[in-house]
C-alpha cells in the first residue's frame, strides 16, 4: 500500500503544479501603491480577494499579483490537459502514470493486460468519490484499498482494474482472501508480498527435465498445454490428477505417494512429475518450482537430478 500512496501523491503534485505554474506565469504584478492596484487605498486588505469585473488578486509584501478570469481559465485548462494526458492516456496505454512508474506498480485489467483509455478514465473520474473528504486526504479510496480483496478502491471496481507490482503485469489476476491477508509488508503492498497468489494463475512453465536432459518447457498445467496443442486436446487431462498415476513397472512403490500431498500454503495445486517421481508446485513467493518430499512431507527446492 505504501507504493500506491507514494505514487498517488507524486501524481497529485504534478497535477497541482500543472495549474499553479501557468497561473504564476500568466499573473500580472504591480506595486501596492499603484493607483490601479485592487487594494490601493484599502486600510486592511485581505491577503487574497476578488477583483471587480472578474479575477482574483493576492499580495505579498509590496507586490500585488492579479489574475483575470480568462487567465485563470487558461491555467485550469492546461492543468486538465496534463491530467488527461498522464492520468488517462498514458495510464490507459501503458498502465503507468509518472507516480506508478517511479514506484514500480501498474494498473491492469483482470487478465493482466493494460487497462485501456476508457477504463483509465473511469478510474480517474472516480476520484470524485474516492477523494472524499479531499484529494489531499482521500479517506474513502484509501480505506477501501486497505479492506477489500484485491485492494481495490471504487475506481478499480467500476473500471474493473487492479493495481499490481510491475513484475505481474501481463499475468492473469486471481484475487483471493489469502493474497489479501498475506499482505503484511507495507513497503510492497502492491508487490510480491501481497499479490503473489493473485499471479499464481500465470505461473511460468515448469522446469522438469526428461531422462535425455532436454528441458520440458510446456505450460504449468496439462490443461494449458492441451489448449495449445489442439490435436492432442482430446487425450490430455483437464487438470492435475486427483490421485497419483499408476506405478510404472519395476518402480519402488515407496517413492510414489498413494494420494497427492495436501496443498498447504502452496498457491497452485500440486501436479505429478513422472520424471522426478514426485509432486511439484509453482511457488511464486520463491519465484520458482518446489518439489514435495514424500519422506518428510515437506516442500523444498526442486531437484535438478
Amino acid at each position: 500500500m505504501v507504493r500506491r500512496v507514494i505514487a498517488y501523491f507524486i501524481d497529485l503534485a504534478i497535477y497541482v503544479a500543472a495549474v499553479l505554474i501557468p497561473l504564476r506565469l500568466l499573473a500580472g504584478t504591480m506595486n501596492v501603491a499603484d493607483t490601479s492596484s485592487p487594494i490601493f487605498g484599502v486600510d486592511a486588505p485581505d491577503r487574497i480577494g476578488r477583483i471587480d469585473g472578474g479575477g482574483i488578486y493576492a499580495f505579498q509584501g509590496d507586490t500585488v499579483y492579479t489574475v483575470t478570469r480568462s487567465e485563470a481559465t487558461t491555467a485550469a485548462l492546461i492543468g486538465l490537459g496534463v491530467f488527461l494526458l498522464l492520468g488517462v492516456v498514458l495510464q490507459g496505454l501503458s498502465g503507468r502514470t509518472v507516480g506508478k512508474f517511479v514506484t514500480g506498480i501498474r494498473a491492469v485489467r483482470p487478465d493482466g493486460s493494460r487497462p485501456g483509455i476508457i477504463r483509465a478514465f473511469i478510474r480517474e473520474l472516480c476520484w470524485i468519490i474516492d477523494g472524499i473528504p479531499s484529494l489531499v486526504l482521500p479517506l474513502v479510496g484509501g480505506i477501501l484499498a486497505l479492506v477489500t480483496t484485491g485492494r481495490r478502491r471504487i475506481g478499480d471496481m467500476l473500471g474493473r482494474t487492479y493495481v499490481v507490482h510491475r513484475q505481474f503485469a501481463g499475468s492473469t489476476i486471481v484475487p483471493t482472501d489469502e493474497a489479501h491477508d498475506a499482505s503484511t509488508d507495507g513497503d510492497v503492498t502492491d508487490g510480491p508480498a501481497s499479490d503473489m497468489a493473485m499471479a499464481a494463475a500465470a505461473a511460468p512453465a515448469a522446469e522438469p527435465t526428461t531422462d535425455t536432459g532436454v528441458t520440458d518447457d510446456r505450460p504449468a498445467t496439462e490443461a494449458a498445454w492441451a489448449a495449445e496443442q489442439p490435436e492432442a486436446a482430446a487425450d490430455a487431462p483437464d487438470a492435475a490428477p486427483d490421485t497419483a498415476p499408476a506405478e510404472p513397472q519395476g518402480a519402488d512403490e515407496s517413492t510414489t505417494p498413494a494420494t497427492p500431498p495436501t496443498q498447504g500454503d502452496q498457491p497452485t495445486a500440486p501436479q505429478w512429475d513422472p520424471d522426478r517421481r514426485a509432486y511439484i508446485s509453482y511457488d511464486p513467493r520463491r519465484g520458482g518450482w518446489v518439489q514435495h518430499d514424500a519422506d518428510t512431507g515437506e516442500w523444498g527446492p526442486i531437484s535438478r537430478a
